[in-house]
This record gives structure tokens, sequence and C-alpha cells, in this order.
């Protein structure tokens, strides 16, 4: 009877201590915007500056793009909204031109 007293109260704790891990990753898609948002921000005042973007090319390329009310910063909002532009725009050229789609990744063989 002990035994089995311990054996439950083991795998009570080991169920408890599997319920207390990380939680899951975001779905597929998730807030990688997010991510790098806070990444760039790195004031945390909630917007990038044109100071802050410089530390990711793409984003100091784009900044003045993203900026879309020019008072010289990008917010979350500005910033989600030129993500949605720029895969609206690199969609319509795949679209257009498929050599340059993604090539897909190989196939291997079951055997």
């Amino acid at each position: 009877m002990k035994r089995l007293a311990l054996a439950l109260l083991t795998t009570t704790f080991a169920l408890g201590a599997f319920a207390q891990q990380a939680p899951a990753a975001p779905p597929a898609g998730g807030d990688k915007g997010t991510a790098a948002f806070k990444r760039l921000d790195t004031n945390g005042d909630g917007k990038i500056s044109a100071d802050e973007a410089k530390a990711n090319k793409h984003m100091a390329k784009g900044f003045s793009k993203a900026d879309l009310n020019g008072d010289g910063t990008v917010s979350s909002d500005e910033m989600k909204q030129a993500r949605a532009a720029h895969k609206k725009i690199r969609d319509e050229k795949r679209a257009a031109n498929p050599s340059t789609q993604p090539k897909p990744a190989p196939q291997t063989q079951a055997q």
C-alpha cells in the first residue's frame, strides 16, 4: 500500500512539473514582427527611432517607408502595416515570376 501511495505521489509531482514547463511557441506566422520590434526598440519607448533602426539593415533601408505618419519614428502598428505591405508586394512579384519562388526542400526517399 505504501508503494502505491508513493507511486501516486511521484506521478502527481511529475505531472505537476511537466505542467510548469515553458509555454508553447506562438502559432506559425505568429509574432515574429513583435519580437523584432522589441529588439529594435532599445529604449523601450514603444517606437523605433532612425538611430534604433540602424541596428537592422532591412529596417534602416525601409525606415522612411515604414514611418507612415512622418513623425520620425515607427510604431508597432506602422511596422505591422509595413511588413504586410512588403509581404504583399513580394508575393505579387513571386506570382508574376515563378522563377523567384522559393525552391522546395529536397525529398528524401523512404527505403
